[in-house]
């Protein structure tokens, strides 16, 4: 409901040169939407990763299907806005994987979200990963340097903390891409 209501309304308020385009209804409907030379295009998470072909992660093997380009990778995007960012935290979704392949092109990438970290300190390597593919390129190197970790009662790897020895660079690594705006200030 926001993409019709918050940010179709915001961009013809703030920016009423562009011409704005929402995606929705059937995949025929959307297809065309896309094709439709707009300057700025409107969609949803899930139809996100519809309408993306797939960055690859770690060792997964993508299909022929997840590697093909589609819609939202021809449009060349100068700008990309992924609000509810947070969507981005598990690398291996889908969802995150499609919008780093649409946030590859990007002259300029934004990511807005009220929760920048789930549960740990690696949560936040997706979001990075997608604002600068080049500076985070992978996520094990990110962990080796940030996150403390140990073997969990299951035998999996947990993150139990931020490694002290590095927490001050770590603090200084996303500070040029993060700013944080509390609710009574964004609010009114």
């Amino acid at each position: 409901s926001l993409k019709i209501t918050v940010w179709q309304r915001e961009l013809e308020k703030w920016a009423p040169e562009l011409s704005v385009q929402v995606a929705d209804g059937g995949a025929g409907t959307r297809r065309k939407q896309l094709a439709s030379g707009a300057d700025c295009f409107i969609i949803s998470w899930d139809l996100l990763r519809v309408h993306s072909r797939l960055a690859p992660y770690g060792q997964e093997a993508l299909t022929e299907a997840q590697k093909t380009p589609k819609e939202l990778n021809e449009l060349g995007h100068h700008t990309v806005i992924l609000d509810e960012a947070h969507h981005c935290l598990n690398p291996k979704s889908q969802q995150a994987r499609a919008a780093w392949a649409v946030m590859s092109g990007a002259e300029y990438r934004y990511a807005l979200t009220g929760t920048p970290v789930g549960d740990h300190v690696g949560d936040l390597w997706g979001i990075l990963h997608g604002l600068d593919p080049a500076g985070f390129a992978g996520k094990t190197k990110y962990m080796d340097r940030y996150a403390e970790t140990t073997w969990g009662l299951w035998g999996g790897l947990e993150v139990i903390g931020l490694k002290s020895q590095n927490a001050a660079e770590f603090r200084k690594v996303p500070a040029p891409m993060m700013r944080r705006m509390l609710k009574p200030v964004v609010l009114p």
